[in-house]
């Protein structure tokens, strides 16, 4: 196993453990004649931590290596994604500070050491947090509805006794309609069309509940089978809708939220003999990112049009937010069909 701390590799022995810790604090109030009340305050800090031995030619440089990183000014927490230092081990990532750190030397070919981190959560682990439960939800509404999809497929099948039939499609319909629409009402201005399509799979699911819930506990009767087996034929044809509709309203949230990102950023002014390619090196350090800058603003190559006179520019704090946010756009896209392209090229 290895651990990377910053630019230092640390080999750790097989046998050895490193420790993850995480505690809330609770404050208890004393109630006099009643039990105890207590309060969560919130998540304490999360830590990380073990122990080794440094061994061969360079332990007591490795050893002396991290007393630096110790007592660098880069062991602080600013509150950006660059605060204290990359931790990485096998597929856990994170920034860190060293919050205590000690070794003792038994020759100069081995070093014992002793070092607890303690993990940052910084602003920007908290976009990207944000940014994973939107994405879980999609996710969670699209299976949710498979899911249900195949319920129902199967409750076709056993649909004579009215009430066992009711029982086993009830829950998997409450949770597709609970998560589907968890995902649509985030839209907050639906286009005409989608506006109307909305409150039709929304009263499909809400009849087909009403009837589920109805039916439980009921005796199977010519009218009581007829009356779920039509239930379940129409949420079975709107299953399909519901659907698209889940990917419409997942592409016109992302979209909503990449351009008030867009909104935000600051401006920079269009000088003589500019390109995108030049600002992004200037801004970014990388002159290859003027391909995000073209996303952001619009432009279809490096050279900016002489009508333009300013140009949207991300800074580095949220730029990989921003990165994530134009790939899941561009992975929303329909995938290029083999039919499209010349013989030749196929």
């Amino acid at each position: 196993m290895e651990i990377v701390l910053g630019d230092i590799k640390i080999a750790i022995p097989p046998e050895r453990k490193i420790d993850f810790t995480g505690m809330r604090t609770m404050v208890k109030y004393d109630v006099p004649g009643d039990r105890p009340r207590y309060q969560d305050m919130g998540r304490d800090e999360r830590t990380v931590k073990w122990n080794g031995i440094f061994y061969g030619d360079g332990a007591y440089d490795q050893a002396l290596a991290l007393q630096a990183y110790y007592d660098s000014g880069k062991n602080i927490d600013d509150g950006t994604e660059k605060g204290g230092f990359l931790f990485l081990f096998e597929d856990i990532s994170c920034r860190v500070l060293i919050k205590s750190y000690s070794f003792q030397y038994y020759r100069k070919d081995k070093v014992r050491y002793d070092i607890e981190l303690v993990r940052l959560e910084s602003d920007y682990d908290k976009k990207d947090a944000q940014e994973k439960t939107k994405t879980d939800k999609v996710a969670k509404a699209k299976s949710g509805l498979d899911k249900l999809k195949d319920d129902i497929n199967k409750a076709m099948k056993t649909v004579n006794d009215v009430s066992k039939t009711a029982q086993k499609i009830q829950q998997s319909l409450y949770n597709a309609r609970k998560s589907y629409l968890s995902v649509v009402n985030s839209v907050t201005s639906p286009i005409k069309n989608m506006k109307q399509q909305l409150t039709n799979v929304k009263s499909a699911f809400d009849r087909t509940l009403a009837t589920v819930n109805h039916s439980i506990g009921r005796v199977s009767t010519p009218s009581s089978r007829h009356e779920l087996t039509d239930a379940l034929k129409t949420m079975q044809t709107t299953i399909p809708l519901a659907q698209s509709l889940v990917v419409l309203a997942q592409q016109r949230s992302l979209g909503i939220r990449l351009e008030e990102v867009i909104s935000q950023m600051k401006t920079r002014q269009v000088k003589q003999g500019d390109s995108l390619r030049s600002i992004a090196t200037e801004v970014l350090g990388n002159p290859h990112q003027w391909i995000l800058l073209a996303q952001l603003n619009r432009l279809s190559s490096s050279i900016i049009p002489s009508g333009i006179k300013t140009v949207k520019v991300p800074d580095n704090t949220n730029l990989a937010n921003i990165q994530s946010m134009i790939d899941e756009q561009v992975s929303q896209l329909p995938k290029a069909v083999s039919n499209y392209l010349p013989r030749n090229l196929r």
